[in-house]
């Protein structure tokens, strides 16, 4: 269900309530972070349960270079997504991944996190995700095509391509920042006196 304006007024809650309510509940999903490949091999019936890295973090014998991609979800596998609001979980997962990484929004139900030591550039995951959103997703569980970028020294999440144009070309305005091509909505996260913008 999408929560509109009216919706917020009839249950005579703001937004900022509905938002530490909504991180309230996710706090409680059991998040889980597995490779891409274990998790395919499951869902063909074979191979074991994945391991979930946020519980297994202290295990040094885990190589994070060796997969290509991971799969951020709760135990649920619904409304997984969810998760980029979580600070601690970003942190937990840089933790496991080596540093930073490439959050593609593969439903609403899950993200994929890419090792940003790799050789594609925010553009072509972009260009993935659009391909696989327009062919392989429903339209009801589609989240964005926009792919972020989580640097693991700041803890800043920020949209891959404005990121890719600034470090080209400086502090000029990306693109999608003028004001007739904003194409994304911003979710404001509140932590303690810190506010994050996610913008999807």
């Amino acid at each position: 269900v999408a929560v509109t304006e009216s919706l917020l007024n009839s249950w005579g809650i703001s937004k900022s309530e509905l938002h530490q309510d909504a991180l309230l509940v996710q706090q409680n999903s059991h998040p889980m972070l597995c490779d891409l490949e274990s998790v395919m091999l499951q869902t063909m019936g074979f191979g074991s349960k994945p391991v979930n890295l946020l519980e297994e973090a202290a295990d040094t014998s885990y190589d994070a270079q060796s997969t290509m991609m991971y799969v951020l979800t709760n135990t649920d596998k619904m409304h997984g997504a969810s998760l980029i609001a979580q600070e601690d979980i970003l942190k937990k997962a840089s933790d496991c991944l080596g540093g930073d990484y490439y959050v593609l929004p593969s439903s609403v139900h899950e993200l994929l996190l890419l090792p940003a030591s790799g050789d594609l550039t925010a553009k072509d995951l972009v260009d993935m995700v659009k391909q696989v959103n327009a062919t392989e997703v429903s339209e009801e569980d589609r989240l964005s095509d926009k792919v972020q970028f989580y640097n693991s020294e700041t803890g800043i999440l920020e949209n891959a391509l404005d990121r890719q144009f600034r470090l080209e070309h400086g502090d000029l305005l990306p693109p999608s920042h003028s004001s007739d091509q904003i194409s994304y909505d911003i979710y404001q996260v509140r932590s303690d006196d810190n506010t994050r913008d996610f913008c999807f």
